[in-house]
């Protein structure tokens, strides 16, 4: 977006989610991406996001959902 101050990114403890939404962490004008250092490995998740800016708030954006898996093992020799 060219006009926002930020973006609120939000987590819901669940796929689909069935309880609050909670905001994770908020970010500057015009980031990309987001890494979440807080999830749990094996747990499921939805996220949004809205933007925000002077005039106010968006509507959340579609919901994106998530598992957490442990990475492969590797041998080494």
């Amino acid at each position: 977006s060219m006009i926002e101050t930020g973006f609120f990114i939000e987590r819901c403890d669940s796929d689909p989610c069935t309880g609050a939404w909670v905001t994770l962490d908020t970010l500057g004008a015009n980031a990309g991406s987001y890494f979440d250092t807080t999830a749990t490995i094996g747990a499921a998740y939805s996220y949004r996001v809205s933007a925000f800016s002077a005039a106010g708030t968006s509507a959340p954006s579609a919901v994106g959902a998530g598992n957490t898996f442990l990475p492969e093992a590797v041998t080494l020799s």
